[in-house]
């Protein structure tokens, strides 16, 4: 006797998702975006923009490390650079509203809370 074995969905490689999947996987994932940035609000001291901050000002604000640790030389770009392989991905505001119009203006409002712009940042 074998295993019965589901498939909830098919993996077409990669990130090349069917338009029906893509939809949902971006309505989700701003539903999961705007959600855990209301909930850290509520909790965190203060948030800061990783791609803007000091890294060794924060590690001495808020005791990271001895004086010393915090003032080694880091480099800067492969510790703000985090990837999840979602920059592969190229989507749009007007994917987002247009797959669900409230929940794209609660990002919205979030991420220019943040000081960010519609425009992507420079490379």
């Amino acid at each position: 006797m074998y295993p019965l074995r589901l498939s909830l969905y098919s993996q077409t490689g990669g990130r090349d998702w069917d338009a029906p999947t893509r939809r949902i996987l971006i309505r989700a994932f701003t539903l999961y975006w705007n959600t855990w940035n209301v909930m850290i609000g509520e909790v965190a001291d203060e948030r800061v923009r990783v791609e803007d901050v000091n890294m060794q000002r924060l590690c001495v604000q808020y005791g990271l490390g001895s004086e010393s640790q915090c003032n080694q030389k880091v480099k800067e770009e492969a510790v703000k650079k985090v990837s999840h392989g979602g920059g592969q991905d190229k989507v749009t505001w007007n994917e987002v509203e247009g797959i669900d119009s409230k929940l794209a203006k609660e990002m919205w409002a979030l991420a220019e809370s943040y000081g960010y712009s519609r425009e992507p940042p420079a490379k």
